[in-house]
């Protein structure tokens, strides 16, 4: 089938004109593709992580060694889905690249890039560092063991109020306590 502009454009889910790379706290939650329970297990109400899970854990973790402008905040690694607040301290200005420019175009010739030392960018390299770790893994595992792949997109939310933020961390925290009742708890998908 060929291209459609139309058809195959992908909406944002990002706030129009919110600057990514703004100081601010920004609440990330990133899904497991077709919600493939991965990263380990809730048992008794707590999150009980596999090899996988403390990957996902580890390479959040190395985020703030790796970043100057980033502290992390509350997260936690569920079964197939993982929530997180990212805080971006300071901007830090960027070089651009025009060789880089120019190979980031898409199918209708508008050039795209992810702004450097943004959240999209921040939350883009901790899932490709993540899929990287897994898949070296996976090559020991038996052929009918799923393939690992996130879901292409990620939900963020700016947090703009001190009430918001703590909402927000007691939802983090609590989110292995209400997994039987989650949306992303397979059990609880709709057919």
């Amino acid at each position: 089938m060929p291209y459609d502009r139309f058809r195959h454009h992908r909406k944002s889910t990002r706030m129009p004109g919110w600057d990514y790379t703004r100081p601010g706290r920004y609440f990330i939650t990133i899904w497991v593709k077709w919600g493939v329970c991965y990263f380990g297990k809730v048992s008794n109400k707590k999150m009980i992580l596999n090899k996988y899970g403390k990957i996902v854990e580890r390479k959040w973790i190395e985020i703030e060694k790796k970043r100057k402008n980033v502290i992390l905040d509350e997260f936690i690694v569920m079964p197939n889905h993982f929530h997180g607040i990212i805080i971006i301290t300071h901007r830090i200005k960027s070089e651009s690249n025009p060789q880089t420019d120019k190979a980031n175009l898409t199918r209708t010739g508008r050039s795209f890039r992810l702004q450097a030392n943004s959240v999209g960018s921040i939350v883009g390299q901790f899932k490709s560092n993540v899929t990287k770790k897994i898949k070296n893994l996976l090559v020991n595992e038996p052929l009918d063991f799923p393939y690992f792949v996130w879901h292409r997109n990620y939900h963020d939310r700016i947090i703009r109020t001190k009430k918001e933020l703590e909402n927000v961390r007691k939802y983090i925290r609590d989110n292995p306590k209400n997994w039987d009742d989650d949306e992303f708890n397979p059990e609880n998908y709709k057919e």
